[in-house]
């Protein structure tokens, strides 16, 4: 089974990326290094296994841009240029979303890149777009990568997501905000899921209450 490499040395995103990983049934073992220098000799002993024989791959590769030691963008041009990682999905995961660093990023063989916070549909997105990489813990319902009562719902969130693209994009500039102004990434995340706990209670209300009589 192929490996997940998650190169992160911010612990909160990267128990983020893992704990979103699993609500969507991925199952590949997950390796998490925190620097670039530890990413580097991790790549180097993994390619000489690989050409040993070794049949577990590194089936992707989420990399933060600004890492101690070595940069993402260094290690995103190491993992292109070498044959033995031909195969493998990755994923450029970072804050620094303006369009420099994200067309750098393609340039250098990125093969998606994802601004942080990274979302659920983020993830939902990688796997349709690149299932060969993934192993699923539901075999018999691979294909369907959320539970069904989400599943119905899938194609309007989908084109929701494509019609409001700006306005997303304004959110996640918003976000990245409040993160400079916390002390933490863990504070900024328990911000975002408490207004998502707003935003679903008054949903909820919105439900229950009767409907207005014409007069």
């Amino acid at each position: 089974m192929a490996e997940i490499l998650i190169i992160e040395d911010t612990e909160s995103d990267a128990l983020l990326l893992e704990r979103i990983l699993g609500t969507v049934g991925v199952s590949n073992p997950i390796r998490r290094v925190i620097t670039g220098g530890e990413a580097l000799l991790y790549l180097n002993a993994k390619e000489q296994a690989l050409q040993k024989g070794d049949t577990a791959e590194i089936g992707v590769v989420f990399c933060d841009i600004r890492l101690p030691d070595v940069s993402g963008f260094e290690l995103l041009t190491i993992l292109t240029q070498r044959r033995v990682f031909s195969s493998t999905l990755k994923v450029v995961v970072s804050e620094l979303g303006n369009m420099e660093n994200i067309r750098k990023a393609y340039t250098l063989g990125a093969d998606s890149f994802i601004t942080k916070p990274p979302s659920r549909l983020d993830i939902i997105e990688l796997i349709r777009s690149f299932p060969e990489n993934w192993t699923l813990a539901d075999q018999p319902r691979q294909t369907e990568i959320v539970r069904p009562e989400e599943d119905r719902s899938r194609e309007h969130y989908s084109t929701a997501w494509a019609r409001n693209r700006e306005v997303i994009e304004r959110l996640r500039q918003n976000i990245q905000a409040l993160k400079t102004q916390l002390a933490s990434n863990t504070e900024t995340l328990a911000i975002v899921e408490a207004l998502a706990d707003e935003l679903r209670a008054g949903n909820e209300a919105t439900k229950e209450q009767p409907p207005r009589s014409g007069l």
